[in-house]
Order: structure tokens, then C-alpha cells, then sequence
């Protein structure tokens, strides 16, 4: 009996532990949701400001390639 029920305790120590961990995971993919959504408007925004001062440049959510983005740069320098 005292076997069983240390290693019951044992048991609910292990779960809170994991609980705890499990808060503190939940509670940094909030965090890495939100900055993740933030950092996607600021994109959105350089984007929208690329195009209203370079209106001939190759819309950027259609262009990945950096490079060719730098190029087309590099003539207004």
C-alpha cells in the first residue's frame, strides 16, 4: 500500500510538472502567434509603401526573389 500510494504522489508530481511546462509552451505560441501577426502588417505596410513611391516596381507579393527586387532598386541610386 505505501508503495502504491508513493507512486501515486509520484504521478501527480510528474503531471503538475507537465501541466506547468505545458502553461508555459501554450503561453509562447501566444506570444510567437501575436509578434508573427505583427511582424506580417509591418510587411504589409512596407509593401503598400513600396508601391505608392515606386509605382512601376514588380508588385512584392508576387516577387520572392530578392535579388530582382535589388536590381530594380539599384536604378534609383
Amino acid at each position: 500500500r505505501l508503495a502504491a500510494k508513493k507512486l501515486k504522489e509520484k504521478r501527480q508530481m510528474i503531471e503538475d510538472e507537465l501541466m506547468k511546462e505545458l502553461e508555459v509552451l501554450q503561453n509562447e505560441h501566444t506570444d510567437l502567434q501575436s509578434y508573427l501577426a505583427e511582424l506580417q502588417y509591418q510587411k504589409q505596410c512596407l509593401e503598400a509603401q513600396i508601391q505608392r513611391l515606386f509605382p512601376d516596381a514588380p508588385d512584392p507579393t508576387l516577387l520572392n526573389d530578392e535579388e530582382a527586387m535589388a536590381q530594380f532598386f539599384e536604378q534609383y541610386l
